[in-house]
């Protein structure tokens, strides 16, 4: 394979999917805060975005997106897609791994704004000012922190997990992985299973199986990723690699 091909499959490559969010096509961010999915109504800045516009878009520091009746996903780390091989590949199939998700998406719920405060890819930084959000992280590469601010808090996240911010009931719930909060001038360490309620005594467990419409909309939004960028890996696969197979 040749050079162009290696550096195109170590790159974060995204491939739009056919919804209602995006067009067919390939995007590659070097910077965090990529608008890649918009439905129904969506603010920058105050200006009306629409889902056109979804991919060709930045946050720029200190940018505000907002959300009316309308939901929101951004990129804040592409991640990193190894090199695939014969032992490699198998193992993708069905589109589970989490090598062909973001390294770390954000998702606005309806009635949330999210204000970008750094768009460095080893350290994405972001405030949910209203409304909620979910944080899915896998893939990151090593080093990178992922830190988020809520009514005060300070959330830092380095490792993959599933994570969920909610501005207007002032807590902050770990699905899956570990968070880092602090709050008040306390450090209180989130594993999974367990949230903190800002204005409560400490940690405490939830059901991680309760599910809104944000949460089921997560799902989706995650397994269409994972589908897409499986399929544009399989695209850059050595075409050797069928042969192999065959002769086996």
């Amino acid at each position: 394979m040749g050079s162009t091909a290696n550096i195109a499959l170590r790159c974060a490559v995204w491939i739009f999917s056919a919804t209602a969010c995006v067009s067919a096509q390939v995007v590659i961010s070097a910077r965090a805060g990529l608008i890649y999915c918009l439905e129904g109504e969506v603010l920058l800045n105050g200006v009306p975005l629409n889902s056109e516009m979804a991919g060709f878009r930045l946050l720029k520091r200190g940018s505000e997106l907002r959300t009316l009746r309308g939901r929101a996903e951004i990129i804040l780390h592409s991640g990193e897609l190894p090199y695939p091989d014969s032992a490699f590949v198998p193992k993708m199939v069905g589109g589970d791994s989490p090598l062909h998700r973001p390294g770390a998406a954000v998702r606005l719920g309806d009635s949330s704004a999210l204000r970008l405060l750094d768009n460095r890819l080893e350290s994405p930084r972001f405030e949910l000012v209203a409304g909620s959000a979910v944080l899915d992280v896998s893939g990151l590469p090593r080093g990178t922190i992922i830190a988020a601010e809520i009514r005060g808090a300070k959330a830092s996240v380095s490792r993959s997990g599933l994570y969920r911010l909610d501005a207007d009931s002032r807590r902050i719930s770990v699905y899956r992985g570990e968070a880092k909060v602090t709050s008040e001038g306390r450090l209180a360490s989130l594993s999974a299973g367990t949230r903190l309620p800002l204005e409560g005594p400490g940690p405490e467990p939830f059901d991680v199986k309760a599910a809104d419409s944000l949460d089921r909309w997560n799902q989706w939004r995650a397994s269409v990723l994972s589908q897409s960028n499986l399929a544009a890996l399989k695209k850059q696969i050595r075409p050797s690699y069928r042969t192999r197979r065959r002769l086996r």
